[in-house]
């Protein structure tokens, strides 16, 4: 490293000879060939970049760093005569550090973009795909709606059936049961009853059962979400109408009833949930062989309120937990219990109706805990 004394006031290639043992230290030639172009054209020549190394400071380490030289030789040309050349060493470090980056971002913008038109590609055969689909969804809409108006008008045609068989059938039903007592009455007069008491009693009892299973299917065919409109329904108040429907029925049996739980307002037709909740309870007393206690609570879970009509009766077996939902299902003969086999096929064709599930457990000699669950 040479001081600026020793530089100042001596030939340009005397202070930087050129170094004969260092075939690639050309800088000495290189410079001569500048000034000869520009001494002969008299015009500036930017010399090819050099990189060179040269120690910081001592107060930020004294290592040596590599920095970044532009040289050029810029003529001085008076009346048409060239006086002298300035010679001038710009460090550009800097500069390609600059450039060094912007190809970096160019480069990066470059990727991006091509990331860009991919995700467009992208996006547009998706937005494609999505078409197809709507309008297959569309078209598979259209076909529900089709179905599910020739699904209400077929409701509407078997509500309508049911009723107009159940009035054609209980009228001359009615007629024979005043015929009946026709006869009974004319027996007695004639003291011939004592001996027919007993065809008597058969007769007026097939007649009630008759009777009893017209209502039961005209409801279980009545049982349909399409029919009648859902409401707001107060399920506690809905249970507490019930339990005056039934209070002669609970005053006669002793029952005890416990009500718990935080009663919701519910989406349902009221006489179908009503009649629900009166087939669980009123079954709960009838098979009973002791004193009826029947508890009725509700759960909240995040979609469905579930409620629970819990009993201490008979009980029933599991292997008849699927079978007792179906129609004309009995476990037991109907002169221990009465009944037509219809009330828990109703209770499941109303909950399916409004969007629920219906389910029990059971033990037998133990009681039975009948659960539905209802859309929040």
């Amino acid at each position: 490293m040479r001081t600026r004394g020793e530089l100042l006031g001596k030939p340009v290639f005397e202070a930087f000879p050129e170094n004969p043992a260092d075939i690639m230290a050309n800088g000495a030639a290189r410079l001569r060939a500048s000034l000869m172009y520009v001494a002969e054209h008299k015009k500036i020549h930017v010399m090819p970049l050099q990189r060179y190394d040269i120690r910081e400071p001592a107060e930020k380490g004294g290592a040596y760093v590599e920095r970044c030289w532009m040289p050029k030789n810029i003529p001085v040309v008076q009346d048409g005569q060239l006086k002298y050349i300035l010679h001038v060493v710009e460090d550009v470090t800097s500069l390609l550090e600059l450039t060094s980056r912007d190809k970096a971002i160019r480069q990066k913008n470059s990727e991006i973009g091509l990331r860009l038109e991919e995700m467009e590609e992208r996006v547009s055969d998706s937005l494609h795909e999505l078409s197809v689909m709507n309008e297959k969804l569309r078209q598979v809409n259209t076909e529900l709606m089709l179905r599910s108006k020739e699904l209400e008008r077929s409701n509407l045609e078997l509500s309508n059936f049911a009723m107009t068989a159940s009035h054609d059938i209980k009228a001359p039903f009615r007629v024979v049961g005043n015929y009946i007592g026709l006869i009974e009455s004319k027996l007695r007069n004639k003291g011939l009853l004592p001996e027919y008491e007993n065809y008597f009693s058969r007769i007026y009892s097939a007649r009630e059962r008759i009777a009893a299973l017209l209502d039961d299917l005209l409801d279980f065919a009545m049982v349909s979400h399409k029919v009648t409109p859902l409401e707001n329904v107060d399920s506690r108040a809905c249970v507490q109408s019930v339990l005056d429907n039934l209070e002669s029925v609970i005053q006669e049996t002793s029952a005890q009833i416990e009500i718990s739980g935080s009663w919701p307002k519910v989406r349902a037709v009221p006489s179908q949930l009503g009649q629900l909740f009166q087939n669980l309870i009123a079954n709960g007393l009838k098979f009973n062989s002791g004193v009826p206690h029947i508890s009725i609570s509700v759960q909240s879970t995040d979609k469905h309120y579930v409620f629970c009509v819990r009993d201490n009766g008979i009980g029933i077996e599991e292997i008849y937990f699927e079978r007792i939902f179906n129609v004309f299902q009995r476990l037991n003969s109907s002169a221990d219990y009465k009944g037509t086999g219809l009330g828990l096929a109703i209770c499941k064709r109303i909950v399916t109706a409004h969007g629920g599930a219906i389910w029990l457990e059971s033990t037998p000699g133990e009681g039975t805990a009948f659960y539905f669950s209802l859309p929040r």
